[in-house]
């Protein structure tokens, strides 16, 4: 059925929320999963190996519609077939096992892979960006050769290989990468030296991400937005070689129909290197003896320090890897220390 709200101000009214679909199906989804299992040297080192597959259709998604219907989407079922597989390997490795001191490091990475199998009426459909066979993350737009040195206005490339300040229809590239992650993971090590244990956790991922170009053609520099220090290097005279175009508010400047032209495309220089690897956590602590807590009357006691987010490496061209937006924080840094005892 329609779904409706109230209005909270003004006269009092209803407004519609969601358009009715009488033809719900349930989703079909299909998992496989095959692994290896190894352990040697007593337990020492621990190996496992997986393989998964999952295929999904008629997932009830959002569906996008022209807002011409008066809602901009439609709850229904998804008319594609996805396929979502890869590997997983995780190693688990106790190097030393001594009663005083201990080390245990494990590892683990996935290499993931998902693809659009198939989709009736893709071509008619509002999905039309995506293409059977290649991954759902799939990105498109027109090839951009640069900032010209004399307009300061950003140039692109037409089917031929040549530059064109006014790329067609039959110049855009549907398909110039992904934003899958090539591979993704984590590595702990966990020492116990007495009755002090440290405990460190990084991760790390190879990704293509969206880099500050992006965000620029979407807030537009020069309009009433916060900028990143990137656009004090943009054209601002004839000859600058810069990769940013020169400002303008001017709605109907070159400029600005540049800028607009790369939203709508998505062109490939609004894409680069977010890889990184993070110390994710840290934590060291210290328990108390026995003598200790029977002198304090105490079951356990121990006094911690703990640290989030604390180091990353990177060559992305943004605010964060992870959360890939000019406009959100990115993961915090935080520190903590404490006492925990129980009685």
């Amino acid at each position: 059925l329609n779904t409706w709200n109230s209005t909270t101000q003004g006269i009092p009214g209803v407004y519609p929320t969601g358009l009715f679909n009488p033809d719900y199906r349930w989703e079909k989804n299909k998992k496989f999963e095959s692994a290896a299992e190894i352990s040697m040297f007593k337990d020492r080192v621990f190996l496992s190996v997986a393989y998964y597959s999952n295929s999904s259709s008629n997932q009830l998604v959002n569906y996008s519609l022209p807002t011409q219907t008066g809602a901009s989407s439609i709850l229904s079922n998804f008319p594609a077939k996805v396929e979502n597989k890869g590997f997983e390997i995780e190693s688990v490795n106790k190097i030393i096992t001594d009663n005083n001191f201990k080390w245990t490091s494990s590892i683990h990475i996935t290499f993931p892979k998902n693809k659009l199998l198939s989709f009736p009426g893709i071509e008619s459909s509002s999905y039309n960006g995506l293409e059977v066979g290649q991954s759902l993350n799939i990105f498109g737009g027109f090839l951009v050769s640069g900032v010209d040195p004399s307009t300061g206005v950003y140039t692109f490339v037409d089917k031929n290989g040549q530059p064109t300040a006014t790329p067609s229809d039959d110049d855009y590239r549907k398909n110039l990468g992904n934003l899958d992650p090539k591979y993704y993971g984590g590595f702990q090590n966990n020492l116990k030296l007495y009755r002090f244990e440290l405990d460190i956790y990084f991760e790390f991922r190879k990704q293509t991400g969206r880099n500050y170009l992006n965000d620029l053609v979407f807030y537009i520099p020069g309009t009433m937005n916060n900028q990143p220090s990137i656009v004090l290097g943009r054209w601002t005279k004839p000859g600058d070689i810069t990769s940013i175009q020169k400002l303008t508010t001017r709605a109907g400047n070159p400029a600005y129909t540049a800028a607009i032209m790369m939203r709508n495309s998505g062109a490939q220089i609004l894409y680069g290197n977010a890889s990184y690897a993070r110390l994710k956590n840290a934590s060291l602590s210290y328990n108390f003896s026995g003598k200790v807590l029977s002198k304090l009357k105490l079951n356990t006691a121990r006094i911690y320090c703990q640290a989030q987010n604390i180091l990353t490496i990177t060559k992305y061209e943004g605010s964060d890897p992870e959360t890939q937006n000019l406009y959100k924080l990115p993961p915090l840094k935080t520190f903590t220390a404490g006492i925990q005892i129980t009685f």
